[in-house]
């Protein structure tokens, strides 16, 4: 078992993440890293009828100066919000298990966070508990470069260009999905798609 996993904080993060954090005692979201516009810090991948699209949500400008996730708000001028659970249920509500999880994530469409970190670090509290993954999840406490006590860093994958170039024909492995392409199995998705396809037996496909 990985001891700790160092992970950006993403919003809905990709199916593959759980593969590391189902086998860590601790998580660590980077609280004090800076945030990056166009990446999985504030977008999550998911696929309808018309193929994959991203969930993005809007933050408010900073003015061009570099700043700690922690210190980034989310904007409400739109309502992002019900637009994503609208999306969501629409791609999802005829998967197998969308019944099964709805009650405990549509909350999380409602409830109005000031900070992004806030609003994902809540998302991770309750993808963790629907995987059955065990690991402790807690911020850090400054930012470091670089870690060298053992730890397994994924923060690089919070870039999409990376995190799509990681994955395999195998990563994870293929499951049933409501809307395959014509060309198979489509990876790089959020967990929220293995969850309402696979339901208890998600962490089987990692």
């Amino acid at each position: 078992m990985t001891e700790t996993v160092i992970t950006s904080a993403c919003y809905f993060p990709p199916a593959i993440f759980f593969n590391h954090f189902y086998q860590a005692e601790e998580i660590l979201p980077d609280a004090h890293e800076y945030f990056v516009k166009q990446t999985l810090r504030n977008r999550a991948y998911v696929c309808g009828a018309n193929g994959k699209f991203s969930l993005i949500v809007p933050v408010k400008h900073t003015g061009g100066k570099l700043t700690a996730m922690k210190d980034i708000q989310i904007s409400y001028d739109s309502q992002w919000q019900k637009i994503h659970w609208r999306s969501i249920t629409s791609a999802y509500r005829n998967s197998p298990f969308f019944e099964y999880y709805e009650d405990e994530l549509a909350p999380l469409f409602s409830v109005k966070e000031k900070f992004l970190f806030d609003l994902n670090e809540k998302i991770l509290h309750t993808l963790l508990k629907l995987t059955g993954c065990k690991g402790m999840v807690a911020g850090t406490e400054k930012f470091v470069h670089e870690y060298s006590g053992g730890e397994t860093d994924i923060r690089k994958l919070s870039d999409p260009k990376i995190f799509f170039e990681s994955l395999t024909d195998t990563t994870p492995r293929p499951y049933p999905q409501v809307f395959p392409s014509t060309d198979g199995f489509i990876s790089g998705l959020s967990v929220l798609d293995l969850l309402f396809n696979m339901g208890r037996d998600s962490m089987t496909a990692l």
